[in-house]
């Protein structure tokens, strides 16, 4: 009998306890801090973050073509992205008067080196087929952008 209370004291304490609960090992920034890459004719410190962005028609046929251009080229061909599936690098684009690109913001990043790599590319994009006439206005963009291409299969 003394066993069965002793059990049973034991599991409802382990059960309580809130030492043995699993953290999240997720990526989670905590810091507000923002990375801007910007040309030469603009001020890095006059960007201004969008809180609530609604896209219109144009703006996301670009953010589709954006996405589709940078997404494969971030990481290049590697069978082992199965750590970077879902995670999103949160990007800004502003725009100047002549429909060039001023300011691309990191709003939510994973690592200087990718988010580097991310505004480099949505640069070289801008080279390629001008993101500023193909949106018409020059208002600021944001998108998020998936480090990997989405997987439908699991090995």
């Amino acid at each position: 009998m003394k066993k069965v209370t002793l059990l049973f004291v034991c599991l409802v304490s382990f059960a309580t306890t809130t030492f043995l609960n699993a953290q999240s090992v997720a990526y989670t920034s905590t810091s507000t801090e923002t990375t801007t890459y910007s040309s030469t004719d603009a001020d890095p410190e006059k960007v201004e973050i969008l809180t609530n962005f609604k896209a219109t028609k144009k703006q996301k046929k670009a953010i589709k073509k954006i996405k589709k251009y940078v997404t494969p080229r971030i990481i290049g061909r590697t069978n082992h992205t199965d750590a970077l599936a879902g995670k999103k690098v949160k990007v800004q684009v502003n725009f100047s008067a002549k429909g060039n690109i001023s300011a691309i913001t990191i709003v939510d990043g994973m690592g200087e080196k990718i988010d580097a790599k991310v505004a480099s590319l949505i640069k070289e994009y801008d080279q390629k087929q001008s993101i500023g006439t193909s949106i018409g206005d020059m208002t600021p963009i944001q998108m998020d952008i998936p480090l990997v291409n989405a997987q439908y299969f699991v090995r």
